[in-house]
């Protein structure tokens, strides 16, 4: 009698080729500037996967370099003119590191931070903020004042190098948070006692009006200001008293004048 036949299993699927070496980087944002890396560095270094110097900062950041050496973290000396390329902006303070991008912040989020917050608080919602530097100077001022949340509405931009750049570390404590229109967002912010405080320089009651120890603020663009739908659900306008020499200040230095008044208020 002839042996029993073995069949063969059937195949699998194809194995794949292991992914290629950049695939594992992916995505990642180029931080540049001396404060934006050292606050990157010094918030998550887990995340930073390569590093650039120019000669000069070698020894200003020769303890992150003997710390990449520890971690295998590669980092490559480079002149001026090459991290120009590598950096794509001669605006780097001579360093630059590759970093994991976070994924976005959601709405859900500062939900839930504002429901285990009790007590006076402040948030940013920017409405068609489109200028990078301009995001990157206002999330410096809401590191500065402990905000934490950025609200992005309506074309205000997902967080960029220049914004980063700009912001000189801010990033790493203010989220930038994309919301749509905001509205639905306010809305919810409000029934968690959050009052919505516009700042437009069409209204009557100064910034010395009596601000709530809770408050959403928002900014519009340059040009337009807020569109009339956000102005519509605000609590409060109100409008940074001046010389009237010019209208109004730049946003940036609107959210500085603001942010530091409800600092002050709340001792």
């Amino acid at each position: 009698m002839p042996p029993p036949t073995r069949r063969r299993p059937p195949p699998g699927p194809p194995k794949r080729p292991p992914p290629h070496p950049k695939a594992q980087n992916l995505p990642e944002l180029k931080v540049a500037g001396a404060n934006a890396c050292r606050a990157l560095w010094t918030k998550r270094p887990d995340d930073v996967r390569r590093v650039y110097v120019t000669e000069e900062q070698v020894a200003a950041f020769a303890d992150v370099l003997k710390e990449c050496a520890r971690r295998r973290i590669a980092y490559h000396v480079k002149a001026s003119a090459d991290l120009d390329q590598v950096a794509e902006t001669v605006h780097h303070d001579g360093v630059l590191m590759l970093a994991r991008l976070l994924p976005p912040k959601r709405p859900a989020d500062v939900v839930a931070w504002a429901t285990r917050t009790p007590g006076p608080a402040a948030l940013v919602l920017l409405e068609d903020v489109k200028n990078p530097h301009n995001l990157g100077a206002i999330l410096r001022v809401c590191a500065h004042f402990g905000v934490p949340f950025l609200l992005a509405a309506g074309d205000t931009p997902a967080l960029s190098p220049a914004a980063m750049r700009t912001a000189e570390g801010g990033a790493e404590h203010c989220a930038v948070v994309p919301c749509g229109s905001g509205l639905e967002l306010l809305e919810t912010l409000r029934a968690l006692g959050f009052s919505v405080v516009a700042t437009s320089s069409h209204t009557d009651a100064a910034l010395s009006h009596a601000l709530p120890p809770r408050a959403v603020v928002l900014f519009g663009s340059e040009g337009a200001g807020l569109s009339r739908r956000l102005l519509e659900r605000a609590d409060l306008a109100v409008k940074i008293p001046g010389s009237g020499a010019l209208e109004s200040l730049n946003v940036a230095c609107a959210s500085s004048v603001v942010l530091w008044e409800l600092w002050r208020r709340r001792g």
